[in-house]
């Protein structure tokens, strides 16, 4: 149990090292290129640590994706964590992909490892959330105009 913890908190402290070169030490979110990186970083230290487990790795799904940015913006624009209109999303994943599973989580403020980071170490049920049986993913980075980061994460299985 110790070493896949180890492993994901090497891989953690290596992309912290990485990516800790600008003269600000922050996360630009703004630009398409930069949301992407962001994206991309969360889904791999996520999948880093399901790989650690012998979990299957999710995959992006584009249906997921649109719902994670739309709730993002809309969580942007309010400049508070919400679920408004959690029951829809779930609904339009259960009727576009035949989802059978669907949870998602939300958070702000932190960097893309803070963030996975925080989630496996925040408490068992958001950890056992990010290692339970989904296969699919869509995820959204988005700033606020105050430039706080604002995140979703929605996960699901398919039939």
């Amino acid at each position: 149990m110790k070493k896949p913890l180890l492993f994901f908190l090497q891989i953690a402290l290596l992309l912290t090292v990485l990516t800790s070169c600008s003269s600000d030490n922050d996360v630009d979110i703004p630009s398409e290129n930069s949301e992407s990186s962001v994206e991309e970083t969360i889904l791999s230290l996520v999948n880093e640590h399901r790989r650690s487990l012998s979990l299957e790795i999710l995959k992006e799904n584009a249906t997921a994706k649109q719902l994670a940015v739309n709730h993002a913006q809309f969580m942007a624009n309010q400049e508070e964590l919400s679920i408004d209109g959690n029951a829809e999303r779930k609904a339009q994943l259960q009727n576009t992909e035949s989802a059978t599973a669907v949870i998602e989580l939300n958070s702000r403020f932190y960097s893309p490892e803070e963030l996975v980071q925080n989630w496996l170490t925040q408490g068992s049920q958001t950890k056992n959330t990010l290692e339970s049986n989904y296969s699919d993913v869509g995820i959204a980075a988005v700033k606020d105009k105050n430039g706080n980061n604002y995140y979703t994460l929605i996960m699901f299985r398919a039939r």
